[in-house]
């Protein structure tokens, strides 16, 4: 999870980030979320008002509540498992939109030398899917999230279809609670 611009908290995660856009150059950042995350879970197990177990590890998941809250509200009927996939996707869009808040991010994306992308990875399916960082409506993809969707559907042919038993033994313990 990407946190919202601060000058002096998260100043690990914001120096990578400064580094691969300034440095280093990079053209197009894709956020990737999975299947069955822990953090996830943790973020649906939240309750509000009660006392921090964790301070890191709420610190961390903190992040993703401004899309626990939407999911709350858009798929309040739905199984945990489904609301918890939902989720899985709702905060790669809550990282998109706080790598904005980066100012040499932004000024990436302002003048077309960056890209953000947003991804997910089932790894229970093997299923891939990618869509740019407007909304989750418009998924529709370019050259870079086709070598991207190109390079896991070569994993799932690969790997994941030759060994079917190691994929297997991870859905049974990766059930959502």
């Amino acid at each position: 999870m990407v946190p919202f611009y601060c000058e002096n908290k998260h100043t690990g995660i914001g120096s990578a980030i400064e580094y691969a856009i300034c440095v280093l150059e990079v053209k197009v950042i894709v956020v990737i979320g999975h299947s069955c995350c822990g953090g996830i879970k943790t973020i649906l197990s939240l309750k509000d008002g009660a006392d921090d177990s964790f301070k890191f590890v709420e610190d961390w998941v903190g992040i993703g509540l401004s899309a626990k809250r939407k999911v709350e509200d858009e798929y309040s009927g739905k199984p945990p498992e489904e609301q918890c996939a939902f989720l899985e996707k709702a905060v790669v869009d809550v990282s998109l939109d706080n790598l904005r808040t980066y100012p040499f991010v932004k000024d990436g994306v302002d003048n077309g030398t960056v890209k953000l992308v947003g991804g997910h990875y089932d790894f229970v399916s093997g299923k891939f899917d990618t869509w740019k960082a407007t909304t989750l409506a418009d998924r529709k993809m370019d050259s870079d999230e086709k070598r991207l969707r190109t390079g896991f559907d070569k994993f799932r042919t690969e790997v994941y279809d030759k060994k079917p038993d190691l994929f297997e033994r991870l859905k049974t313990k990766q059930k959502p609670r």
